[in-house]
C-alpha cells in the first residue's frame, strides 16, 4: 500500500495565501469570500494530495500548478511530500512568476 504523502506549505506561499485572506476580507468587509477561498484551497489540495500529478506542468522546471479562483497553486512532488512553492494571483505580471521560479529553483 502507499503511503499518503504530506502537504507542506512553503513559508513564501503562506504569506501570499494569507495576505490573500487578508486582502480579500479588506475589499469586501466580510469574510464569505475568504472562507470560500479557504475552503476550496483545501478541497484542491485534497485533490492534489489523493492524485501527486494532476496539476499542469510547468515548463522548464519540477513544478507543477492547479487553479484555484484566480490563484495558481504551484507545488513540486517530492519522495515523501507536496511542498506547496507559491499560491500565486494570476492577475499579476507573469514576468514576477518566472523571476520568482527561477529564483526557488
Amino acid at each position: 500500500m502507499v503511503e499518503r504523502k504530506s502537504i507542506i506549505l512553503g513559508i513564501f506561499a503562506d504569506k501570499q495565501f494569507k495576505k490573500s485572506l487578508l486582502f480579500h476580507y479588506e475589499l469586501a468587509g466580510n469574510i464569505a469570500f475568504s472562507e470560500k477561498l479557504k475552503n476550496e484551497t483545501s478541497s484542491v489540495l485534497d485533490l492534489i494530495l489523493d492524485y501527486n500529478f494532476i496539476g499542469v506542468p510547468i515548463p522548464k522546471s519540477n513544478y507543477r500548478s492547479m487553479l484555484v479562483f484566480h490563484y495558481s497553486i504551484v507545488y513540486e512532488v517530492l519522495e515523501s511530500e507536496i511542498f506547496i512553492v507559491l499560491f500565486w494571483d494570476t492577475r499579476r505580471n507573469p514576468k514576477t512568476l518566472k523571476v520568482l521560479l527561477q529564483e526557488l529553483s
